[in-house]
């Protein structure tokens, strides 16, 4: 049990998230700090069929966000127009069921991460943390 000293400080999310924690550099060190993560780990929950990348892209659209994906070497990217968060998306044949949602800095909440949350949800997507699935909306 934490004493009066050691309190969480807990930051409101709209989604479940992994956590991370961290000590408050400042004066009083004491005091840990619950960060939000970098990145956010979707998939296809299991059992079911991946998801053409066009379709990942309509849906995308639909949240008013402009998509461009680029086959690399080393994995798909998503990247959005007008945001430094990237999507690092697994394709085979066209198909994907895992991606990574690698955020921005300072788009940690809110958007661009609500919107992505609702396209990936409405193709059926969930997300993963050390506790399991969790659904995106």
């Amino acid at each position: 049990m934490p004493s009066c000293s050691q309190q969480a400080v807990l930051i409101p999310n709209s989604a479940k998230q992994l956590s991370q924690t961290t000590l408050d550099p400042g004066p009083n060190k004491n005091y840990p700090i619950i960060q939000p993560p970098m990145e956010t780990h979707l998939k296809r929950p299991d059992g079911s069929a991946p998801s053409p990348i066009s379709e990942v892209l309509a849906s995308l659209r639909k949240e008013h966000f402009i998509p461009r994906h680029e086959a690399k070497a080393w994995g798909d990217w998503i990247y959005l127009a007008a945001y430094s968060t990237v999507i690092s998306i697994e394709c085979n044949n066209g198909l994907s069921s895992t991606a990574t949602i690698e955020h921005g800095e300072n788009e940690e909440e809110g958007e661009p991460i609500t919107s992505l949350h609702r396209a990936f949800a409405r193709l059926g997507w969930v997300g993963m943390d050390d506790d399991g699935e969790f659904p995106l909306e």
